[in-house]
Parts: C-alpha cells; sequence; structure tokens
C-alpha cells in the first residue's frame, strides 16, 4: 500500500485488541530483558496493559516534557506508594532505571513487525524495533509504532501532507507523527473534512483550560484552543 491518493482520512484507534498474554508485569530489570519484549511508551498501550493485567490504576498519568531519570523505568510503569497506586508513562524520556517492587513495568511481548517501512499497516500487534505496536493496523517506522491509517504513512508530498487530516480521541498528534493544528484557517479547513455534517461553526478560546491545546471539534463547531485538557471521545481533536 504505497498510494498516498487519498486526502482526507478519518480514523479511530482500536482495530485489534491485544490479549492478556501479550503484556507482563515486570519487576527486576527491564522489559528489554525479556526475549521479544519492549516497554510501552504509548498513553492508550499504558492504559491497555493496565486494563488487561487487571492493576489497580488504569488511567496512565502522561509525563511528555520530563528529563531523564536514572531512578525511573523506562516507558510505562505502576508506581506502588504506601497509600495508593499510580499508573506513569513517559512516551519521551529516556529513563535508564530498573522495574521493582515499587515500579513495576508494563512490557509488551510480540513478534516484529513485518512491515517496517511506515507504508503498509501490519495486522497484528507487533515490535517495531524497540517500539511496541499494541494495536493491528498500526504502522512501523524507525522503531516507532504510528496510527492506524493511510494519513500516517510517511512519503507523503508536501501537497498531500497540507490536505490529510486525521481525528483522534486520545493522546497526541505528535505522538503519531503528526502536528497539532494552530492556525484557524487549517482548522476549519479539517473540520470540513473530517466532520462534513459540521454547520462550519467556528470559535476560538484562549481561557477554557479544560479543552486540549489545538484544533478540536465540540459538537459541531470547530474550536482553536490552548487548553490544558485531553483529546477524547466528546471531544476529539485535528491533527495534520
Amino acid at each position: 500500500m504505497s498510494s498516498f491518493s487519498l486526502l482526507f482520512c478519518v480514523s479511530f484507534f482500536i482495530i485489534t485488541r491485544t490479549s492478556a498474554q501479550q503484556y507482563t508485569l515486570v519487576t527486576s530489570l527491564g522489559c528489554n530483558d525479556i526475549a521479544n519484549t519492549v516497554s510501552v511508551t504509548s498513553e492508550a498501550g499504558c492504559n491497555q496493559g493496565a486494563v488487561l493485567l487487571g492493576l489497580d490504576d488504569t488511567i496512565s498519568s502522561r509525563n511528555p516534557t520530563a528529563s531523564a531519570s536514572s531512578t525511573r523505568p523506562p516507558g510505562c510503569f505502576l508506581q506502588v506508594p504506601i497509600n495508593s497506586f499510580s499508573l506513569k508513562v513517559y512516551p519521551f524520556a529516556a529513563n535508564t532505571g530498573d522495574c521493582s517492587d515499587s515500579k513495576k513495568c508494563v512490557c509488551f511481548t510480540a513478534p516484529e513487525c513485518t512491515h517496517t517501512n511506515g507504508l503498509e499497516p501490519n495486522n497484528q500487534p507487533c515490535r517495531c524495533g524497540s517500539g511496541a505496536c499494541t494495536l493491528g493496523g498500526m504502522f512501523c517506522h524507525n522503531n516507532k509504532c504510528h496510527g492506524n491509517t493511510i494519513c500516517n504513512g510517511f512519503g507523503r508530498t508536501s501537497s498531500e501532507f497540507k490536505n490529510t487530516y486525521l481525528q483522534i480521541t486520545s493522546g497526541t498528534c505528535e505522538e503519531i507523527e503528526m502536528v497539532t493544528i494552530s492556525r484557524r484557517g487549517i482548522c476549519i479547513k479539517a473540520q470540513q473534512a473530517l466532520n462534513p455534517s459540521s454547520d462550519g461553526s467556528f470559535s476560538e478560546s484562549n481561557t477554557n483550560k479544560n479543552l486540549p491545546t489545538g484544533c478540536v471539534f465540540d459538537d459541531k463547531t470547530a474550536v482553536l484552543a490552548s487548553g490544558i485538557g485531553e483529546c477524547t471521545e466528546s471531544i476529539p481533536c485535528a491533527c495534520r
């Protein structure tokens, strides 16, 4: 699947469920010390692993700007303090700490991805080098897994990039190698492509901090927001 003739794509992330057997809770050394196993660095994969493993916390606290630490393990782990449990995921920090009884790592075991050029989706969950493609239909490229649509493939021309939009309901645009929309005109175009039943309403919100940052859809209105909220089913975000 190397042709990029489609200009507008809408995506919803869950195609193939991952089995509980593909997730492991590790309490010593690291995920990479187990054969065919890697750390989980995506928020969606971390939450999914926590649910399938029956952990006490299944909604991860995402830390995208944290610096590298030698005391924290990489990726997703359950921190076990005295009074409560806390699921954490560090998508970008190059943590080097070991898994332990107090920091239990959520690890992912799967075969290597069949398609690794970023152009063709992998039908089943797989390992993309050190990356965990925790859902079927994901693209693998340079040790990273990307969203389950042809719009996330690589090699798009500049004109195709300008006219390619994707709707997400969790995580961020940057996590799937796309871009957060920050301009009014592009937000309106994304609304027309992704939400054709909308009435074309548009607004800018600099005061509602519950909205995510970027172009979001609140009911039938496209909103260019600058909040700290997250993309959800009820308030999806547009990427390009």
